[in-house]
């Protein structure tokens, strides 16, 4: 079988680079059968996972809709990073006084497939509600995810909600996608929506992402401005936004105040955040009285 696999990539890389010395062409034969196992043994256990079902019982997600939102077609890592992360947001939640239980009124801004909200209503029982602006993925959730009420969002304001409808919103890496004219509409539509002492958790690119900023990048977000990166459509993965806290101090509304901030502690070489490994921030709606 080795032999098979050492002549097939011979042949290929003879096609595909002609002028590959010998040494190259045995450097890549060497690597084949490692890198095809791999690939095999991956494949073989991401079927084998998918098969057995997700422990919550609910439906999983074609392979394309799990890459759209996590950049690839793991399903243990769907099932495992999106408990993870809702674990940390009602884990940071709490610390700031915030219990979540089955009279709770939750919006997930930016659910994708489901990947954290199934987890989110698992643990508490709340009532949930999911939005997206990708309309492929909100479709799966409406037919497949029963527990909650999914809708599609446009790329700017507004929301199909009430005003004051909600007792908590969350939004991870969602403002990472926008640009600067949509960061403050957001953020002022999310206030709207939230009950008076109610609460919403937002993730950002923060300091961790410095080494993947160029050299006048990280020096706007050094002077407290957002930097904006506008590769791909508004709200796709590649349109990258970073957010200095300083930039967030004078971004939130009146009505909302930043009660605490979560880094993501990668670059210290501390546990992370688990908050889709970026800084995390829980402001407060406070009633219009106390303004």
């Amino acid at each position: 079988m080795k032999t098979l696999l050492k002549r097939t990539a011979k042949r290929i890389l003879r096609s595909v680079a002609p002028g590959a010395t010998p040494a190259l062409i045995a450097q890549r034969v060497r690597e084949t059968p490692r890198k095809l196992t791999k690939r095999v043994r991956s494949g073989t256990l991401n079927a084998v996972t998918r098969l057995k079902g997700a422990p919550d019982g609910l439906p999983l997600p074609p392979a394309r809709l799990m890459f759209l939102v996590q950049g690839t077609t793991n399903v243990r890592e769907f099932l495992t990073d999106g408990r993870s992360t809702a674990v940390a947001v009602l884990d940071v939640l709490k610390s700031t006084g915030v219990e979540i239980d089955s009279t709770a009124s939750i919006l997930d801004f930016g659910c994708g497939c489901g990947r954290v909200i199934r987890h989110v209503h698992e643990m508490t029982g709340a009532q949930c509600y999911g939005t997206d602006y990708n309309p492929q993925l909100i479709e799966w959730c409406q037919r497949k995810l029963p527990f909650a009420q999914f809708s599609v969002n446009g790329v700017s304001p507004p929301l199909a909600y009430k005003t004051e409808q909600f007792d908590v919103v969350y939004a991870l890496s969602v403002f990472t996608h926008f640009p600067e004219n949509l960061q403050s509409a957001w953020i002022t539509e999310l206030a709207r929506l939230l009950k008076p002492g109610g609460h919403l958790l937002m993730t950002t690119h923060g300091e961790s992402f410095l080494r993947y900023m160029s050299d006048e990048e990280r020096q706007m977000f050094r002077s407290g401005r957002l930097v904006v990166r506008e590769q791909g459509a508004v709200g796709s993965n590649p349109f990258f936004a970073a957010h200095p806290p300083e930039y967030m101090k004078t971004l939130a509304p009146p009505d909302l105040s930043i009660v605490r901030f979560v880094p993501e502690t990668r670059r210290r070489a501390e546990p992370p955040s688990r908050l889709c490994w970026q800084d995390g921030y829980v402001l407060v709606k406070r009633a219009m009285a106390a303004l």
